[in-house]
């Protein structure tokens, strides 16, 4: 579970979740991330801070 809804409840403050992976087997036993979304995540996670940072990526 998330603790994004603290936040929002306690602090009204907007929360996004993100990560790699598939809600399918989210929290399970054999919970497990593809390599693939794995890296693509690594990707989004860098390229927003970039963008945040007003580092131009031309």
């Amino acid at each position: 579970a998330a603790d994004t809804r603290f936040l929002n409840r306690y602090a009204d403050t907007s929360t996004v979740i993100f990560g790699p992976g598939s809600t399918a087997v989210m929290h399970a036993n054999d919970e497990y991330v593809s390599i693939n979304d794995y890296l693509t995540a690594i990707k989004v996670v860098a390229l927003s801070i970039c963008d945040w940072c007003g580092v131009d990526r031309a």
